[in-house]
């Protein structure tokens, strides 16, 4: 019986860049993002849009339990030891806000 191999090419360019000053992510960037959920753009936030990021999280109730909720932000439920962390905080609004960073 004859064996059966299928070839798949399945190469995805990676995305047309429009502006020419956007800077395309390294291999790194890509691993560090899939590997702490976010990327440090140093510069990209004014020290009051910091400021302004921080007074929102700070906001947050420190006592918030586990899976917890404050409005439509919820406190992830792991162990203390990793710290605090928090999902969905686009909706707190304000530089968190979906397409707010420049």
């Amino acid at each position: 019986m004859a064996e059966h191999r299928i070839n798949h090419h399945h190469h995805i360019e990676p995305p047309a860049v429009e502006h020419a000053e956007a800077v395309v992510p390294s291999d790194l960037d890509e691993y560090l993002f899939d590997l702490q959920g976010f990327l440090h753009l140093p510069g990209e936030l004014s020290p009051a849009e910091f400021a302004g990021g921080n007074a929102l999280i700070d906001a947050i109730p420190r006592d918030l339990p586990r899976g917890g909720w404050h409005g439509w932000v919820q406190r992830e439920n792991h162990p203390e030891h990793r710290g605090i962390s928090y999902q969905q905080v686009d909706e707190l609004g304000g530089v968190f806000e979906c397409g707010s960073i420049r």
